[in-house]
């Protein structure tokens, strides 16, 4: 069976849960995991779990690190990759305290992907993969809308000198468009490359009704469901003024289901916040969501909000959302966008324009018929992206080069 070491500094969206789930596959399959994070992220209710579930195969590293000011400048983000990159070989030693492991995985490589592009892996000879989620530099050649930046160009030369490293078994990707611009760009490096579907898991035996009562929604409400880390960039403020524009003939409730951020809390005290919430259309559950809780608030939903701001990345939202047949009102830049327009699951928006919101959103409640359709147009786009599909092609190539070394 393998040792294998994941890294994941910080707990939370895509990243805690990636880690969670791909510790607790290679358990299931007899391997070791060592999991580093940072000392702050260690109490995450998900790590602490696999520490209870698997306290024989299971090591949980947690590493102390000066808190460094936030990376909002050019110069700033260079800084942070490099220092991601002294962190993880930090780890990479912490974790031969306990074994020499045959393989790591880094589940968020966008930490640092350009510094190990330009210094090598920090993981000594030992054979690497990680995941990359934000790579945005061959979007406009894709077709997906995303803002011009002067450094893509060179992003592109250090993503292909990144697929060159010799100690790299793969990067893996849940951005579909990726390996299609690889194809082009550079075919003799695509076996490095590999597309895995952004996974969800939602299960459950609660009824529409009874998913509702759980937050005090009325049965016969339409409810846009906010899901996940409740922060501004979720666009919440846009969709606050929309929902104040829509007349008193459509029953419209939004649903804020998670941790709500400080800028979130204040923009619920705005006073398009405060008219929704004397109104009683404002519901929120402000906690960290899993398993039946989850299910509860994508049960008690109609249709989904995906209007972010500034996010060019995949969603997991958006995959669970297709699992559940749920619409979306969604932006229309990155990839958010570019998978709503192509599968044709949700109402694609401008989210600068209010009045356009406002009036995709009553055109959306009003038509039953017209959510059912995007519904099951969701439920067939996504319907591969599943946790063992994710985990299983992740773990297989981990694995592989070690299984034949010894056949």
């Amino acid at each position: 069976m393998a040792k294998l070491l994941l890294i994941e500094p910080h707990a939370s969206g895509h990243r805690a849960v990636y880690a969670a789930r791909l510790v607790r596959a290679a358990i299931a399959r007899g391997d070791t995991v060592a999991l580093a994070t940072l000392e702050s992220s260690a109490s995450h209710p998900l790590f602490q779990a696999l520490a209870v579930e698997a306290a024989e195969q299971f090591r949980l590293i947690g590493m102390a690190v000066a808190k460094r000011a936030p990376a909002n400048s050019v110069p700033g983000r260079i800084r942070a990759e490099f220092a991601y990159h002294r962190l993880f070989a930090r780890m990479y030693r912490e974790c031969l305290q306990h074994f020499r492991p045959d393989c790591v995985l880094v589940c968020y490589l966008d930490y640092c992907a350009n510094a190990i592009a330009l210094l090598g892996s920090p993981f000594a000879d030992v054979p690497w993969a990680g995941i990359t989620m934000r790579q945005s530099f061959h979007h406009a050649d894709m077709g997906v809308v995303t803002p011009a930046n002067a450094t893509h160009g060179i992003k592109k030369r250090l993503f292909l000198r990144l697929l060159g490293q010799r100690t790299l078994l793969a990067v893996f990707t849940i951005d579909p468009t990726l390996p299609e611009w690889l194809a082009r760009a550079a075919p003799e490096k695509l076996t490095k490359l590999t597309f895995v579907p952004d996974p969800a898991e939602l299960s459950g035996e609660l009824t529409h009704t009874e998913a509702r009562s759980r937050f005090g929604i009325g049965r016969d409400a339409v409810v846009i469901l906010v899901y996940g880390s409740i922060d501004t960039r979720k666009g919440i403020d846009v969709l606050f003024h929309a929902m104040t524009r829509i007349d008193g003939d459509h029953d419209i409730h939004v649903l804020l289901a998670g941790v709500q951020t400080d800028r979130a809390v204040r923009c619920l005290d705005t006073e398009a916040g405060r008219t929704l919430l004397r109104a009683g259309r404002l519901h929120q559950c402000n906690e960290f969501l899993s398993g039946t809780d989850e299910y509860a608030a994508f049960k008690a939903a109609d249709i989904v909000w995906l209007g972010y701001l500034e996010h060019y990345g995949m969603s997991g939202v958006m995959v669970q959302a297709g699992h559940m047949a749920l619409p979306v009102i969604a932006c229309n830049t990155g990839l958010i966008g570019w998978i709503t327009a192509k599968s044709d699951c949700g109402i694609v928006v401008d989210t600068g324009a209010v009045a356009e919101l406002s009036s995709s959103l009553q055109q959306l409640a009003a038509d039953r018929a017209l959510r059912e359709r995007y519904g099951r147009n969701a439920r067939t786009s996504f319907a591969s992206h599943t946790i063992n599909n994710f985990t299983d092609r992740i773990l297989d190539t981990l694995v592989a080069p070690r299984q034949s070394q010894r056949s």
